[in-house]
């Protein structure tokens, strides 16, 4: 999630199920930008990227926390992306 003042903030992951052919293009787009865009990387079992690929997520609540609850991918949003 983008804050105020520019940075993001880690708000949670989400599993995007997706075809076979799906997982190949989003690899060859995610190779040439495979860095972390956090101040402090989350520690997670992921593949940081800097954020050029805009996807749609839904979720069911904010947690106390600040965390995304029960979320899913949606979709490439295509209009937004790079």
């Amino acid at each position: 999630m983008r804050e105020e003042d520019g940075s993001l903030r880690y708000v949670g992951d989400v599993e995007a199920h997706v075809s076979p052919r799906q997982t190949a293009a989003l690899q060859a787009r995610i190779k040439p930008i495979a860095q972390s865009p956090f101040a402090k990387t989350p520690r997670r079992n992921a593949i940081w990227i800097q954020p050029e690929i805009v996807v749609q997520v839904r979720f069911l609540e904010w947690t106390p926390t600040g965390s995304i609850r029960h979320e899913m991918f949606e979709k490439i949003d295509t209009a937004h992306n790079m």
